[in-house]
């Protein structure tokens, strides 16, 4: 923060220490709302990785989730 700004926000009172203050939380809520964007780009591209495996090798994604379900002694026999 610049330590110039502080005072001429004081001289307006209240009022623009609310200015400031809300604005500050826009500035937060920006970072955060671009961080949950980047994190959900992330798994949409993992979603997306996922689903193109299970295209090229259904039978095998298949197999590997039929085994996960089932107990080991059920898949021996």
């Amino acid at each position: 923060m610049d330590s110039n700004v502080l005072p001429d926000i004081v001289k307006l009172g209240t009022d623009g220490i609310t200015v400031f203050l809300v604005w500050q939380l826009m500035k937060q809520n920006q970072k955060l709302i671009s961080e949950v964007n980047s994190r959900d780009n992330e798994l949409m591209k993992l979603i997306d990785t996922i689903l193109n495996q299970y295209r090229q090798y259904p039978t095998e994604l298949s197999d590997r989730t039929s085994r996960i379900n089932r107990p080991r002694a059920e898949s021996n026999e």
